[in-house]
């Protein structure tokens, strides 16, 4: 069903319960109108002359009545019946006894007046039992029972004719129909550009306009379709990078893997000559070991960092060990390397809240691009003091050859490399390791500096509020 025959239909249904309750408000109005005139008529003849003749003869005056052509007797519309009683509610001899039903409904109004109508009869009746003023003697109660006038006193009296009612109706369907046909043609365009705007990705514009509740919705599909847009934009750019990155990862593993298998393979022929592998071969092999070991470390935290749900793990944590651990992880890299790798820290502890596991990889990372940067036996020099009250200061320098000014800003972007050649005979790693630095830095609300250090190398200082967070 239709919204525009669903509303006519609403309309339809209040506008015939409206009708109804009217006329049955009306019917009771007219009723009750009916009784009261009744009463009023009968208690107004009882209290002339015919008070006197009703005690004579109850019986023969009660029959007289009753036979009264219309105009003699005390309604226009002859009675059907009149009927007289005592006080005890008990009739002449010879008289009709009282309706038990109608006995009843006297009671319960208090004894004055009681009125039941007979809607099986034919026409219909109203019979009314009325106390007279006086209370007593043997017509101290009246039993009227009067034919109802015709259907303009029942419930359907007080409906309009049906040349009047059809009209209101018809008028009140044609309005409802004229009124709905803008709204649904809106509707209509809405479910059609939403439609058309979802087989397009969302790309097609929903047109907004009006201040109803159609406009609600129009807005509400429109800011949708921009945060779906939104959302398909920045998948598509995650896959993007993640397909540079994939192909990037998979160039860069296959160097160092087929130079490790070389130098294996080299070791291996030595060995099964008898002959002791050279150190240089074995020295080879363990770099690019290490380098591969570095690379997937940077991937599994770059995975952490990435995660949309990432929250660091901050606790205490004793920064001169972080130095102390990241200085003997390195120290034969840099011993193979031709490169000395030296720290200093002091004898307090250093307490800073961080999450121990990334800042170690920031810090390793840092000393490894130092160490692999430099020259043969260049130095690297790791440092963690308190710079000023409640803050520390990490310092990591080399003596190598440097970064250029113009790709200072840039080391710290994800995929940036630098332009010198590395042990594989390209640049350097996946550009993950500063990225990754400056990450943790900026995960733990500190401070990443970069320069050229006092002996023409490299100067990395990370500074930040010390503490244990109590």
């Amino acid at each position: 069903m239709t919204l525009r025959v669903r509303l006519v239909a609403t309309v339809a249904a209040v506008a015939l319960a409206g009708l109804v309750a009217t006329a049955s408000l009306a019917a009771g109005h007219v009723r009750q109108a009916f009784q009261r005139a009744t009463v009023e008529r009968t208690r107004s003849f009882m209290g002339g002359n015919a008070r006197a003749a009703c005690e004579t003869a109850p019986l023969a005056f009660a029959a007289g009545v009753a036979r009264a052509p219309a105009g003699t007797a005390p309604f226009a519309d002859p009675a059907l019946d009149w009927s007289v009683y005592d006080d005890a509610l008990v009739p002449p001899q010879g008289g009709p006894p009282l309706d038990a039903a109608l006995r009843e409904r006297l009671e319960r109004n208090g004894g004055d007046t009681a009125h039941q109508w007979k809607w099986s009869e034919n026409p219909t009746v109203m019979e009314s039992l009325i106390r007279m003023p006086w209370g007593s003697g043997p017509c101290a109660y009246v039993r009227v029972r009067r034919s109802a006038p015709p259907a303009r006193w029942t419930l359907w009296g007080g409906m309009p004719p049906l040349h009047v009612g059809v009209p209101v109706l018809v008028v009140l369907g044609l309005a409802v129909l004229l009124g709905m046909g803008a709204p649904v043609r809106r509707i209509r365009r809405l479910a059609g550009e939403v439609g058309a705007s979802g087989k397009q990705g969302f790309t097609l514009p929903i047109h907004v306009d009006g201040s109803d509740e159609i406009t609600e919705v129009a807005r509400a599909f429109a800011a949708a379709s921009g945060t779906v847009r939104e959302h398909m934009a920045h998948r598509e750019q995650q896959e993007r990078v993640l397909r540079e990155f994939m192909e990037n990862t998979t160039h860069d593993v296959r160097t160092p893997l087929a130079a490790l298998q070389g130098e294996l393979a080299a070791i291996a022929e030595s060995a099964a000559r008898g002959e002791t592998p050279a150190p240089a071969r074995v020295a080879s092999a363990i770099d690019e070991t290490q380098y591969l070991a570095a690379m997937f470390e940077n991937l599994a935290a770059a995975a952490r960092l990435d995660s949309p749900n990432m929250v660091a793990d901050q606790s205490p944590v004793d920064l001169t060990d972080v130095v102390v651990q990241v200085a003997a992880r390195y120290r034969l890299v840099a011993q193979q390397r031709g490169v000395v790798l030296e720290h200093a820290v002091e004898d307090p502890p250093l307490i800073v809240q961080a999450d121990s596991t990334l800042l170690q990889q920031a810090v390793g990372n840092v000393v490894q691009n130092a160490i692999r940067c430099n020259r043969r036996g260049g130095h690297v020099a790791m440092m963690a003091h308190p710079c000023s009250a409640g803050r520390f200061q990490l310092t990591v320098l080399d003596d190598g050859p440097g970064v250029p000014a113009q790709d200072l800003p840039r080391i710290v972007l994800r995929g940036f490399r630098g332009a010198g050649p590395s042990a594989h005979g390209g640049p350097h790693g996946l550009g993950l390791g500063m990225n990754i630095v400056q990450r943790v830095v900026a995960l733990h609300g500190w401070e990443l500096h970069l320069g050229a250090s006092e002996y023409g190398g490299l100067q990395v200082t990370i500074e930040g509020p010390a503490g244990d967070g109590k």
